[in-house]
């Protein structure tokens, strides 16, 4: 995701702080997510 971030901090720590969640969580973490489920399930 970034430096010293990896997809599961997107989830983990959406609460945290609203301008990481805007950034990371809904542009990045959340899709890359959905992606892997619907890859997963249609496999």
């Amino acid at each position: 995701m970034s430096l010293n971030t990896d997809t599961g901090d997107g989830w983990e720590r959406e609460g945290e702080n609203e301008w990481f969640f805007h950034t990371f969580s809904e542009s990045q973490a959340y899709p890359l997510g959905i992606n892997v489920l619907f890859f997963i399930m249609t496999h």
